[in-house]
């Protein structure tokens, strides 16, 4: 059985692409083989683009790391943010890292821009 898209209601700017299912695919590859540039291209051929950190986490400047979208999932979850190319943010609440941006505390992952299935990295939203 094939999961679907969900489309989620809370930002009508965004449209949150989620699934932990591997039958998921975009441009022919299973979502938790998702790349920085993928979900770029997927995005911007949808009219859209990769949400910024900001759209996904509002109220981070008061230290709220509730993502909007998808409020926190559990687990380890990454999706990727256009602040900077390959660049990726927690959304979800493992070992506390809520809203953590990956270079920050370990560099711009390898596996951002390579196809190698990952659990942590099925995840992604497309703004307006």
């Amino acid at each position: 059985m094939l999961c679907e898209h969900e489309e989620w209601k809370l930002q009508p700017s965004c449209i949150h692409l989620y699934t932990t299912c591997i039958e998921i695919k975009l441009y022919n590859k299973p979502a938790n083989m998702i790349t920085w540039n993928l979900v770029d291209g997927y995005c911007k051929a949808e009219g859209r683009r990769i949400c910024s950190y900001e759209e996904i986490f509002p109220d981070a400047s008061t230290n709220s790391y509730t993502p909007l979208i998808s409020g926190v999932l559990p687990g380890d979850h990454w999706v990727p943010i256009s602040n900077e190319e390959n660049e990726w943010a927690q959304i979800g609440d493992d070992n506390n890292r809520t809203g953590w941006i990956h270079s920050e505390h370990y560099g711009f992952p390898y596996w951002g821009t390579t196809q190698v299935v990952y659990s942590f990295k099925g995840n992604y939203f497309c703004c307006s």
